[in-house]
């Protein structure tokens, strides 16, 4: 009887909104930078949900165009030395938000804790400030990202069948093609912190490389993240709810 009116009350509050038009100083980033890879990785199962999220029904990135404007500069400076910028995650739907707490206060089990959160449980994501009410991804300002040096290979969080422990990446076998960052995206672990002692000399000074790069060009790092940028100069006090289709 919990889990049906849990379901229950998950599903009104998802129903519940109303989606917004993408307003016109958005747009899909691979029109203006189409060397850069993206892969969306919450409309897919390869969340710390476990499932697609709410309002992502394609593998498509947009931002604001000022925002896009930089990361094109960013790109242009990766490409001179065969790398690229990949991008797991761009603008978010607020009501995407809205259900990672749903998520996070229901009872049922997190499936795929292991290979995201191993040390923390999910209901304390919120108050470890892993993840946040309000999200300046929604104002379509922030960007998850890394480095790759290769075409597109499926993540190896689920190698055959199995999750791998998200911040044990060096002693995995090759397979994903980022640079070697120390743990993967969204391992919301502090192994993540973009300046941990704790990781290899090579993931340190990958991720300062990544920080160089985006700072370069205005962005700034979120400390506990080594992924997570943003670019303050766009910043404003609209969180927009409008898919991402």
């Amino acid at each position: 009887m919990r889990l049906l009116i849990l379901a229950t009350i998950l599903t009104f509050s998802i129903n519940s909104y109303s989606w917004e038009s993408m307003p016109n100083h958005f747009e899909d980033v691979k029109k203006t930078i189409p060397s850069i890879e993206v892969d969306i990785r919450y409309a897919t199962q390869y969340n710390f949900t476990g499932s697609p999220v709410i309002g992502y029904t394609s593998n498509t990135c947009y931002l604001q165009k000022k925002v896009i404007q930089k990361l094109k500069m960013v790109q242009s400076d990766l490409l001179k030395s065969n790398l690229s910028l990949k991008l797991y995650d761009c603008y978010r739907p607020q009501a995407s938000v809205d259900s990672f707490l749903d998520w996070s206060n229901a009872n049922q089990k997190a499936t795929h804790k292991l290979a995201f959160h191993p040390n923390i449980n999910k209901n304390m994501l919120f108050k470890n400030n892993y993840l946040a009410k309000n999200s300046k991804h929604s104002k379509g300002i922030a960007i998850d990202l890394t480095i790759v040096k290769t075409k597109d290979i499926p993540s190896i969080l689920f190698l055959d069948g199995k999750q791998k422990d998200c911040t044990k990446t060096s002693k995995w076998p090759k397979g994903e093609n980022t640079i070697e960052m120390g743990t993967t995206y969204d391992c919301l672990d502090t192994l993540s912190n973009t300046e941990s002692p704790y990781v290899s000399a090579t993931a340190l000074a990958n991720r300062k490389l990544l920080k160089k790069y985006m700072t370069r060009h205005g962005f700034k790092n979120y400390s506990k993240e080594w992924w997570h940028y943003t670019l303050p100069a766009a910043n404003t006090n609209k969180y927009y709810n409008f898919e991402i289709k």
